[in-house]
């Protein structure tokens, strides 16, 4: 028995090939996020002359570093769960990727205002 799966632009007419065209559309869309993320930071390493967490006031965040804590990333100030725009830098803010981590979907207030942040705040 064929599957026959119809797409905006493509007929797929197995299971199998629709589990690779998604994986393809994955690989595209984790791609284009990296190109994004480090022009992103490359551009506020320029504009700034160093990387800031914007939660914790980090000032001593890499474009790469193996340890977690000195990491740059960039985080969605609107999380994208909540209908933020996924590739629109105007909702970015370079973050520490301990905050990343810690931040997950929860809103701008909800995180900022959080007991994690006072803290990292008061510890600073």
């Amino acid at each position: 028995m064929k599957h026959v799966v119809y797409t905006e632009d493509v007929h797929i007419q197995s299971y199998a090939n629709l589990i690779l065209l998604q994986r393809l559309y994955t690989q595209i869309e984790s791609n284009r996020w990296s190109k994004v993320r480090k022009q992103f930071l490359e551009k506020e390493l320029d504009k700034h002359k160093k990387l800031t967490c914007y939660y914790c006031n980090n000032s001593n965040l890499k474009l790469k570093s193996n340890k977690r804590h000195e990491q740059a990333t960039v985080d969605h100030i609107i999380p994208k769960s909540e209908g933020g725009e996924e590739f629109n830098s105007s909702n970015f803010v370079v973050c520490c990727s301990n905050c990343n981590k810690k931040k997950s979907s929860k809103t701008f207030d909800e995180f900022i205002n959080s007991k994690y942040i006072q803290k990292k705040r008061i510890d600073t």
